[in-house]
């Protein structure tokens, strides 16, 4: 498996749920799978200290930075920038774990 430094995650600002919707950041990268192979991957960081301006012509949600420090349990820019390479962790680790889950037959041996 690849070291957190051989992918370089971006991060993006996802819209949740809700009208207006509730920002959060994810990590967007490409999974190495073997030589000249990858799949795309994800993984959400946490909510985006940012304030719903708006929507485009095409009805996306537009945002603005908010002012002042982010609050616990938020994330500005930065911090998310900073949590990319932990979020990257956390989703090769759930997928290690999804990939050892016994079938049906090892559980009845």
């Amino acid at each position: 498996m690849a070291s957190v430094l051989d992918v370089n995650p971006a991060v993006t600002v996802t819209p949740g749920a809700g009208d207006p919707p509730q920002p959060y950041y994810e990590a967007v990268w490409h999974e190495p799978l073997g030589p000249g192979k990858s799949k795309p991957a994800k993984q959400r960081i946490g909510k985006a200290w940012l304030d719903f301006a708006g929507r485009d012509e095409r009805g996306r949600p537009l945002w603005a930075k908010r002012k002042g420090r982010a609050p616990e349990g938020y994330f500005d820019e930065r911090r998310a920038m900073a949590a990319a390479p932990d979020a990257v962790l956390r989703w090769r680790d759930r997928q290690s774990e999804r990939a050892h889950v016994p079938t049906r037959s090892e559980e009845r041996r």
